[in-house]
């Protein structure tokens, strides 16, 4: 997974400027703020088609749905999580029938 974070135009020109020039730069990132406590509840989504015949990424996403089940039913149950199951029932989106 990839992890980014902004900055102010400044910032970064500061940055570069020193980079240019040999500088050694340490930068630390406090995620404290960006990371919710403990104690919050996570919210997801899950996107899905009532298509079976979609192709391998439909069989895919049911394989992965048999296998978090379980654990997503007890994260949702501790009230840690929030799911959000988002079904699409009228086509089968291109990206899904690709089957390489």
């Amino acid at each position: 997974s990839w992890h980014a974070a902004l900055g102010d135009w400044s910032f970064g020109d500061t940055l570069k400027k020193a980079l240019n020039k040999g500088d050694m730069v340490n930068v630390n990132l406090d995620w404290r703020k960006a990371v919710p406590p403990l104690a919050a509840r996570v919210e997801y989504e899950l996107w899905t088609t009532s298509k079976n015949d979609c192709g391998v990424k439909y069989e895919m996403l049911q394989g992965f749905v048999a296998e978090f089940k379980g654990a997503a039913q007890i994260l949702e149950k501790g009230g840690y999580t929030q799911f959000t199951p988002h079904y699409i029932t009228w086509y089968c989106p291109q990206a899904f029938t690709v089957n390489k």
